[in-house]
């Protein structure tokens, strides 16, 4: 009897589907965690920045800088960093008047960025601290000449010359100021703020003594600007300048044609009547 043959047993092909399966199911477990880790700390920095954002113009200066220093805290590695800082530098000089740790915060940004936007701004914020809300000329000097080494050609020189210029005269030096606002006009003839450095090196001249020389420079100033911001300031200058030289009639004309027009009254009448006493006194 012929013996029959038992068909060989195929092997069960639920098993390579199921460990397909399987391999299938822990690739999506990973893209899984993958996206909810990596994805949502990406979303999580941006949010705390947007979150921060709005407290900020709905004035709530405090509770968008406690989000702020959270984000730098959670996320050192976000893109948002140096935005954090420079808002946090922000809402702390021109919102929550410290300007001591609004000068940290942008000190940060600066040490983050390259020659970048965000990074010259900072370093006008720097200088305005150490200018207005510190008194330290020194310091706002370097940050000026900092601007000009590091971002001259993306920015106007001459405005940042004239602001050393500035720094130098409020600090009671105007002889560098001088040279200062001289280097500008030989540099930038043409100029916009020409007239005003012109118009400084001029009162730094009274302040020094060189009367006839500043007003030599108010009259040019006035010859070449006729209609300017600084006119009637100039024209006060000039009437000093006479009083400085003697020329008391003189002081006392300039003086009365500004009386009309001067937008302080008192000061310009109290020059008139100075003057008017001076010519009195020396006619006796």
């Amino acid at each position: 009897m012929a013996l029959i043959a038992k068909p060989p047993i195929a092997k069960p092909a639920v098993c390579q589907t199921g460990a397909h399966s399987r391999r299938l199911y822990v690739a999506a477990v990973f893209s899984i965690i993958w996206l909810t880790g990596f994805g949502a700390c990406f979303k999580s920095d941006q949010a705390l920045f947007d979150g921060a954002q709005k407290l900020w113009l709905k004035d709530e200066y405090s509770r968008a800088a406690d989000k702020l220093k959270l984000l730098v805290a959670e996320y050192p590695d976000s893109k948002k960093i140096s935005s954090a800082y420079y808002r946090l530098g922000e809402i702390y000089y021109l919102n929550l008047d410290n300007p001591n740790k609004a000068l940290d915060y942008f000190i940060k940004v600066t040490k983050l960025e390259g020659k970048t936007e965000l990074n010259l701004k900072s370093h006008k914020y720097i200088a305005d601290i150490y200018q207005q809300a510190l008194g330290n000329y020194n310091l706002a000097i370097l940050q000026y000449q900092r601007i000009l080494n590091d971002f001259r050609d993306i920015i106007k020189a001459d405005e940042y010359m004239l602001n050393i210029g500035k720094m130098y005269y409020k600090k009671g030096a105007c002889p560098q100021a001088i040279i200062e606002y001289q280097a500008l006009l030989n540099e930038f003839p043409r100029s916009d703020f020409a007239l005003e450095a012109n118009y400084h090196i001029a009162n730094c001249m009274i302040i020094d003594g060189e009367a006839k020389e500043a007003k030599i420079i108010y009259e040019k100033a006035l010859l070449d600007y006729p209609e300017n911001k600084y006119k009637y300031d100039i024209m006060l200058g000039i009437g000093a300048c006479y009083e400085e030289l003697d020329q008391l009639e003189k002081a006392l004309l300039t003086y009365e044609k500004m009386r009309e027009a001067f937008p302080d009254k008192k000061l310009v009448e109290k020059k008139i009547n100075s003057a008017k006493k001076r010519i009195k006194a020396r006619r006796r």
